[in-house]
């Protein structure tokens, strides 16, 4: 089994402890936050609710007077349901790392669907239990009232910051030499730019 381009040593720093960066919390919420129900009809991503981000160990810190450390548990409020950011994300790096190791996913798409399951179990109620798996739409959006979390946007997101793109192997366009990820967007830009048919 080959996941090509992930690293061990960028996965490792995602989480630590269990307790994430600000700067990583925030990231994914502006990938993965949507306002649902919005005017124009349609889902619309929502990167302001990055704002909103809050942690409770920031706060006793202010209070007490304490040195912030740079992880932090970091979560978003979305009425009586809270999305426990840094608990989704520590859960999707064990579910990487084992699949690096224990080779017990068959390709990118099972690690995907079982990473898509780590980020619906880290939400939370108004008691702060945690719900078996929150339910999602055919979209795949975690709707809280008129607000969502896109969970694709989020694990395509946390993958991304998993991959050391120095060293995925790129597939190169024999007329200009250009590379590319996949064999999709070289056959897209071989038929757009060369106007070669496939």
């Amino acid at each position: 089994m080959d996941f090509s381009g992930i690293s061990v040593e960028k996965v490792n720093n995602l989480a630590n402890d269990g307790k994430i960066t600000k700067v990583l919390a925030e990231e994914l919420i502006k990938k993965s936050a949507y306002w649902y129900e919005h005017p124009a009809g349609y889902p619309v991503n929502a990167p302001g609710h990055a704002k909103h981000i809050r942690s409770p160990e920031a706060y006793w810190s202010e209070i007490l007077g304490e040195s912030q450390s740079k992880w932090q548990s970091w979560r978003i409020d979305f009425g009586a349901n809270v999305f426990e950011i840094n608990r989704a994300v520590d859960r999707c790096q064990k579910q990487i790392l084992d699949a690096i190791e224990t080779a017990q996913e068959k390709d990118w798409l099972a690690l995907e669907e079982n990473l898509h399951i780590k980020v619906r179990q880290s939400v939370t109620n108004f008691d702060g239990h945690e719900y078996d798996l929150f339910p999602v739409n055919v979209e795949n959006h975690m709707i809280f009232g008129s607000n969502s979390i896109y969970v694709t946007a989020f694990v395509r997101h946390l993958i991304s910051e998993s991959l050391d793109f120095s060293s995925i192997a790129r597939l190169k366009c024999g007329k200009c030499g250009r590379t590319f990820l996949n064999r999709r967007q070289l056959n897209y830009h071989r038929r757009m730019m060369h106007r070669i048919l496939l």
